[in-house]
This record gives C-alpha cells, sequence and structure tokens, in this order.
C-alpha cells in the first residue's frame, strides 16, 4: 500500500502552482459568511494539519473562535451548533469524514464548507446537492497521496491562506530542515512551538507516529514548562528535542533550551518571520525530514506497510453511545431540548410534558384551515424561484378538496402570485388566500396582486430605508423597500451577522421595526405587522376558532420570521423550533425538512385530522 515518498514530494511544485492558480472568486461570498461566526473544522489523519492552520487563520482575521474537531467528536457532540462547518478530506470517501457530514445534515446546520482532493468523491457529491456555501474540489496532478498525506496537504494549506487572503510566495518555498540526523537515533521526539509553527508540530506528530518513526509529545514552550519537561528528566538519554522557532518566540525558545540538562539532543528549525505563509517552508521540512527518518530506518515513508489488524481498525463503524441512541429516536423533544438549552431534569420533564399535550391537541382537532409559509415550507429555498413541486401541488389541491381553506403567509410580494395560481386549481383560488410582505395584505389567490408595490412607504420605513443604505459594512447588500416591508439580502454575510448587522443600526438610530430572519433574507417591518393576521383571516373565513387552523413554518425560532405564527396552538415547523413547550415543534425524522417535511405533514392531514407522524 502507498507510494514511493521520494516520488510524491517531486510533484510539489506542480501542486503548489495549482493551488496558487484555481480560481477562489466564487466562493469568496461563503467564506466572506464563514468569517462573521464561528467555524468547527472536520478532519482527521494528515489534514489535521491544515485544519489547526484554518483555526489560526480564522481566529487572527476574525477574532471569533474555531476548533479542530475529529469526525468522531463531532458526530458524537449532540450539542446545538451555530457556526460554520468546514469539512477537510484528501479523499472524501472514507466513513468517518461522511458519517461526521450526515451528522451535520442531522442537525440542520447550513453553513457547510467542503475541501477536497477528490471532485468525484461521494462527500463532494452529497456537498453539490445539498447546495452547500462552498465546495472547493480540485485534482492533484500527482494524483491521490500515498500512505501519509503530502500534496494534499501542501494545496489545502496553500488554499486556506488565499481565502483568507494571505499572500503566497511566488515561487515554491523552500524547506529548511535540520542538517543533522541526531534527533532521528533517539526513541522519543519532544516537538516545541508557538504561534503559526503550531500545524507544523501537528504535523510532525502525525507523520512521525503514522509512520512509525518515533513517539512524539507535542506542547508549546510554556506548556512545557508545566510538568511536561519532567518526561527529559527520567527519559532524557532515549529522547530528543526539536524546537520549531519563529522570531515573536526566538528568546524564549533559546531560554528554555538553555535549562535543558547539557547532554540533551536538540535540534532546531527556525523560520525567518513570524507569518503564516512562512509556515509552508517549515510545513516542507516536515515532510522532508520524515522521508529521511524513514529511510533511515530501512523503509519508504510512503510504504511503511499496513498490519491486517490496522485495516480491520480503519473499517470499523463509528459506535453509537446509548444517549446519542435515545436522541435519535426521539428527534422532536431533541430539538427542543437543544434549542432551549435544557439540561436538569426539571427542564426536560416540562418538555416530555408539553411535547405529549401537543401531539395530543394536534390529534384531537378536526382542521378547517391551514397556513403555511413559502420560502422554505413549501419550497426549498435553493429552489424558490422555481415552480411549485408537482408533488406539493397535488397534495395543495388535495387538501382544498376536503373542504379546507388554504392561507400562504409569505415574505414575499407578487413574485409568488403566479406560482401558486399555475399549483392549484382554478376552481379552488376563491378558497386559497395570500398573506404578502409576512401578512401587511392578505388577499384571495383569485384577486389581482400588481397594486402591491405601489403607494409610499411609512415614514419609520422610509427613515430604516435610507438608515441602512449608509450603513458601513452593507455596502454589498440588496435592500429593497416596498410599502410594508424592507427586504436586505447580502450574500457575503451569514444569516445571523446579516441580522444583527441590521438590527443594530436601525437600533442605533432609534427606529424600532421587527427585524426577521427568512430562509434567505432579512425581513424589516411594522410591529402591526404579522403573520397571525393570514390565520386570524382563515379562521374567519371558515367561522372557526383560530386553534381550528394548522401553521406550518420553517422559521419558528426567533427571530425567525414564523416564529409568531408558529407560536400559536398547531405550530408545525419543518426546521427550527422554538424553546415553547406546548407550541413550535418539529415531529420530522432526522434529516427531513422543509418542503419533504411539508409533504409528509400534509401526508398525515386526511379528511381534516392529523392522523399521528
Amino acid at each position: 500500500m502507498g507510494k514511493e515518498y521520494a516520488t510524491e514530494l517531486k510533484s510539489f511544485p506542480d501542486t503548489f502552482n495549482l493551488a496558487r492558480t484555481i480560481d477562489i472568486s466564487p466562493y469568496e461570498n461563503a467564506v466572506a459568511r464563514m468569517r462573521g461566526g464561528d467555524v468547527i473544522v472536520i478532519a482527521s489523519g494528515g489534514s489535521v494539519c491544515a485544519a489547526h492552520l484554518l483555526v489560526q487563520l480564522h481566529m487572527a482575521h476574525t477574532g471569533k473562535i474555531a476548533q479542530v474537531m475529529t469526525p468522531l467528536e463531532f458526530a458524537m457532540d449532540e450539542h446545538s451548533v451555530q457556526a460554520t462547518i468546514v469539512f477537510l478530506s484528501a479523499s472524501g470517501t472514507n466513513r468517518d469524514i461522511l458519517n461526521a457530514w450526515e451528522t451535520a445534515q442531522r442537525r440542520g446546520i447550513r453553513e457547510l464548507f467542503v475541501i477536497c482532493a477528490a471532485p468525484k468523491s461521494k462527500l463532494v457529491q452529497l456537498a453539490v446537492e445539498h447546495k452547500v456555501g462552498g465546495v472547493i474540489a480540485f485534482e492533484l496532478s500527482a494524483g491521490r497521496d500515498g500512505f501519509l498525506a503530502t500534496n494534499s496537504l501542501l494545496a489545502f494549506c496553500c488554499l486556506l491562506l488565499r481565502l483568507y487572503a494571505e499572500e503566497l510566495p511566488k515561487d515554491m518555498p523552500k524547506s529548511v530542515v535540520p542538517g543533522s540526523d541526531a534527533l532521528l537515533d533517539k526513541d522519543t521526539l519532544v516537538v516545541l512551538y508557538g504561534g503559526w509553527l503550531k500545524p507544523i508540530a501537528i504535523d510532525i506528530e502525525s507523520r512521525f507516529v503514522e509512520a512509525a518513526i518515533l513517539a512524539v509529545q507535542v506542547a508549546d514552550y510554556r506548556n512545557f514548562a508545566h510538568g511536561r519537561h519532567h518526561w527529559i528528566a527520567k527519559h532524557g538519554q532515549r529522547t530528543a528535542v526539536l524546537a520549531l522557532i519563529a522570531p515573536k518566540f526566538r528568546d524564549l525558545a533559546e531560554d528554555t533550551l538553555k535549562e535543558l540538562p547539557a547532554d540533551t539532543t536538540v535540534e532546531k528549525l527556525e523560520v525567518q518571520t513570524d507569518s503564516p505563509s512562512e509556515m509552508l517552508g517549515a510545513l516542507l521540512s516536515s515532510i522532508e525530514l520524515t522521508g529521511r527518518a524513514a529511510k533511515r530506518r530501512g523503509y519508504d515513508a510512503g510504504r511503511p506497510g499496513v498490519p491486517e489488524f490496522g485495516t480491520r481498525i480503519y473499517e470499523l463503524s463509528t459506535p453509537v453511545s446509548r444517549e446519542v441512541v435515545r436522541r435519535r429516536q426521539e428527534p422532536s423533544l431533541t430539538r427542543k431540548i437543544l434549542t432551549a438549552g435544557a439540561v436538569t431534569l426539571a427542564q426536560r420533564a416540562d418538555l416530555q410534558s408539553g411535547f405529549a399535550a401537543f401531539k395530543k391537541e394536534l390529534e384531537d382537532t378536526t382542521f378547517a384551515g391551514v397556513v403555511l409559509d413559502y420560502d422554505g415550507t413549501i419550497v426549498d429555498t435553493h429552489k424558490r424561484f422555481d415552480p411549485i413541486d408537482a408533488q406539493m401541488a397535488e397534495a395543495l389541491n388535495r387538501l382544498l378538496a376536503d373542504g379546507l381553506v388554504l392561507g400562504f403567509a409569505t415574505g414575499r410580494g407578487k413574485s409568488i402570485h403566479k406560482e401558486l395560481q399555475r399549483a392549484i386549481e382554478a376552481k379552488r383560488h376563491d378558497r386559497c388566500f395570500v398573506g404578502y410582505y409576512n401578512g401587511a395584505v392578505v388577499r384571495a389567490l383569485s384577486a389581482g396582486c400588481d397594486d402591491l408595490t405601489k403607494g409610499e412607504p411609512e415614514r419609520e420605513l422610509k427613515t430604516a430605508d435610507h438608515v441602512l443604505r449608509e450603513m458601513h459594512g452593507l455596502n454589498d447588500a440588496d435592500i429593497e423597500t416596498r410599502p410594508f416591508q424592507i427586504t436586505v439580502t447580502c450574500r457575503s454575510l451569514s444569516e445571523n451577522a446579516l441580522w444583527l448587522a441590521v438590527q443594530e443600526a436601525l437600533e442605533r438610530n432609534a427606529i424600532f421595526l421587527k427585524v426577521m430572519r427568512s430562509s434567505h433574507s432579512v425581513d424589516v417591518i411594522p410591529h402591526h405587522v404579522s403573520k397571525k393576521t393570514v390565520v386570524s383571516h382563515i379562521a374567519s373565513v371558515a367561522n372557526v376558532d383560530e386553534r381550528r387552523v394548522l401553521k406550518i413554518g420553517d422559521r419558528g425560532r426567533w427571530p425567525g420570521n414564523d416564529a409568531e405564527f408558529l407560536s400559536q396552538s398547531h405550530g408545525l415547523s419543518v426546521d427550527e423550533v422554538s424553546a415553547a413547550a406546548r407550541s413550535c415543534w418539529n415531529l420530522l425524522p432526522f434529516g427531513l425538512r422543509g418542503s419533504k417535511g411539508t409533504l409528509q405533514y400534509l401526508d398525515h392531514l386526511r379528511g381534516a385530522r392529523y392522523r399521528g407522524g
């Protein structure tokens, strides 16, 4: 198994040029959104070095939190995550990275970014199918890496530097491998580091252990002082120290090394500047040093041999704890717990009793009407300008044939009017009502809507429009102001970052309007406007209490634009839920959301009764 290590290293110039010239402009918006929040980087094996580089870049450039997690750590951690998830994988096929992907999908995490050196891999296929934020997939001229990460790792590091606007050298960096082989004759290697050289320390540990060269301990200079030096006191004759030194840490490094016993074998790997790009030369040194060390032991680092038990271990499936199994069996309760942050037994019991009451009331009610959100509920967000799916149209017409009245509560204006008219049979248009601009105007589908954009916005909306257009940081935002609503979209900001920016701008100028998130935008509306108006209208038309109107949406968690109307009785979400115990529940299995989730709800709604599920 594997390739000749020296052959892989000969491909580095081609790999470096490839990484320097890949067009990253299509991913700039995704990276900009990523910069607006915290990041979790999923990686294993040789890719962990690049993962640590990404973490350092993100924290240095944004001040936000970033963390490396292995696929197992991510899959077993069932806490709610409000972060961008970055998947780094050379092959994109191993079951661990695919299990981590499944975990992200199950949790409904939207901000996903994939960097993979295998364009036809399963991971890339899944990422493309789910329309994730960014997918950088490239083919290496050297082909797949051998036993250890080589060309893929160099490409990953170069691309990450570029994505965070770090300048790459024009020419291939030169390695700075220590000249002596004295450290290679020991049993244990202590690697000390500071600053931007942490990824290199991680890489040395990974390579030397995976290729069975030396046992490696890694520590920064100050953590080494907290007891880790004791290993040298007891095993100094069989241990060497490799000091990774950048100018910023040179004095600390030299002072530390001076205190070691005089007979300690010490080698230094020094770089000239304290910059992220300088670590590329150190990375090449780590790779070259591994090849030299393995050769000294009589084998090729690219072909160290894989024992049979190692293959069997690699093929094992991810273990699942009892707690994770229980949560997967109770997706509705799990979503509420994650949203509410409920950790005590009393809180859990309250949610459990609320869930039981919600389901009983839902199944005991004879419904006379249904109000549905549109984007993210009737149509999926990435297909929101496409016609309504045939299955969805059939389900909506079936409800009308069963005698129910339908309402559509949308943040959009007349753009959905024709789509609904096409999907719903003309003879039933007078039993369908649309609440445009989050319920500001409610009209029958049979009525016209060309006048919706006519008229002047309310005074406070005008003022808000001016403030938002002058706001620094929203220069690339698209701001559309209508008589009843301002819609703000910005591809370069995450949903949360855009909402915070708009909310802050208005509050700073004492403009108190509702600011709500939809599946694709932020909507600013007057306080008297609400999707609950659509519910009231449908109840009035059907001549029933509002409790007999089923509500379905996707953004049930504040500040989602469905939070108000899903907080009423019988509010079902196909995505986000609120923390309330008696309203806004998601009854769908993990991994099912959006329009497919709506279809499942509507399938359960038979003869005006919700038949379980």
